[in-house]
């Protein structure tokens, strides 16, 4: 989700989380799925690859830093698949990308990150966008889960208490931005690439948001919205 298109990055992030499940033998691990053996290293990554990745990753400052940059980024790609979902799911006119991208940085423009710092303006929402929207559904799984709710906290979306769930939502937002295209789009192609994104195991069954309570901010956004002289 963090890096996904850069092999090395994720590798290496890979390795270190691997290495401090590994080091701190704890009973309960927050990320299994990083290490699906438990107690010892995926077969496919040895101990002598681990150290590997370790000794050429940035330390883990650095890497702190490219982490949550890199988890703005897909906040933001986040956001705005959110938005063209809940747009399609309660009937908006005509939902699009500029739509979506617009309610993003008006969104922005009246809330921080958690660290503090302001959301990007529009040519930084459409470059993180295009940048992270082979793992949108991902991302746009944790932004629904803020306004409708299918894991209690946020942070069982990695656990074993609300994975499944998390997984499933994805799934079901996949299958829409798989198959959604907007009326004006030009070229006349799906919002996501099917041939581009990350996929889940077939045996995760989509799920679909199903709600009478509409996303009352994100319409009165809408209602401000003029359109562009060009459409993407």
């Amino acid at each position: 989700m963090l890096f996904p298109n850069d092999e090395a990055l994720r590798n290496q992030n890979y390795g270190i989380n691997v290495a401090k499940l590994e080091l701190s033998k704890a009973d309960e691990r927050s990320e299994k799925w990083l290490s699906p053996q438990s107690e010892s290293l995926e077969p496919s990554l040895s101990t002598r690859k681990i150290t590997t990745l370790l000794i050429d990753a940035p330390s883990d400052a650095d890497f702190k830093k490219i982490r949550t940059e890199r988890m703005k980024r897909g906040c933001i790609a986040g956001q705005v698949l959110t938005s063209l979902y809940l747009m399609d799911r309660f009937k908006w006119e005509e939902p699009s990308l500029h739509k979506a991208i617009y309610v993003t940085e008006k969104f922005g423009k009246k809330t921080k990150y958690s660290d503090g710092s302001k959301l990007p303006a529009e040519s930084k929402i459409k470059e993180y966008w295009k940048e992270y929207k082979s793992v949108a559904h991902f991302w746009a799984a944790l932004e629904l889960n803020g306004s409708y709710t299918f894991v209690s906290d946020k942070y069982d979306c990695f656990s074993d208490k609300g994975f499944t769930q998390f997984l499933q939502v994805a799934a079901g937002i996949y299958d829409f931005g798989i198959e959604f295209i907007p009326k004006r789009a030009r070229p006349r192609k799906p919002i996501l690439d099917a041939e581009e994104c990350w996929v889940l195991d077939s045996s995760i069954r989509p799920v679909e948001l199903q709600s009478d309570i509409k996303p009352d901010n994100l319409i009165n956004i809408l209602k401000k919205y003029k359109a562009p002289k060009t459409v993407i």
